[in-house]
């Protein structure tokens, strides 16, 4: 008697022939994709050597793979990554330019100052989410004297729950110096 085949493995349980087959869709969308962020979730946790290769991924056009890079890459801190995250502030995807902003904020990179302040601009920024990452990076950023360049974006800041989320943000910050 033949042994029943297990038909509800987890998505990136199946082998690549299988899910780079032509007209694949799984959880993730196309099966390359799934590939990736299995190769991008085994090189969560390891060292140095593995931030090479995650920013590899970051050219990446699938926004999901990029974001799933970023966290991975603000897991390990790896600081040297912070030229190529900074470029994903301009990217077509929300969500990639948010979760750039706060990799950027994970590694405190001064470089990126004024990419982050642009972020911040409602006008520039139209997505309320970039701008709170955007925001939760300067504020954290060290080195900085930054109140007079934070205190002119909060009265530009249009949306409420942002602003009086920076005004706690600062007021924390200026109570621990």
């Amino acid at each position: 008697m033949r042994k029943k085949q297990n038909v509800h493995r987890p998505v990136g349980a199946e082998p690549s022939w299988f899910l780079s087959r032509k007209g694949f869709e799984g959880k993730h969308g196309r099966g390359e994709e799934a590939i990736e962020i299995g190769r991008i979730g085994r090189l969560h946790g390891q060292g140095p050597k593995a931030a090479a290769e995650l920013i590899g991924y970051l050219s990446n056009p699938s926004p999901i793979v990029k974001a799933k890079c970023l966290k991975a890459l603000a897991a390990l801190n790896a600081v040297e990554a912070a030229e190529s995250v900074a470029p994903l502030l301009l990217s077509g995807s929300e969500f990639v330019r948010a979760e750039a902003a706060r990799t950027l904020g994970v590694f405190r990179h001064a470089g990126s100052f004024l990419q982050l302040i642009a972020r911040t601009n409602p006008e520039k920024e139209s997505h309320p989410l970039v701008r709170r990452a955007a925001w939760d990076a300067l504020v954290d950023m060290p080195g900085k004297d930054i109140s007079a360049t934070l205190g002119l974006r909060l009265s530009q800041e249009t949306d409420s729950q942002i602003a009086e989320f920076l005004r706690q943000r600062i007021s924390a910050r200026k109570g621990l110096h």
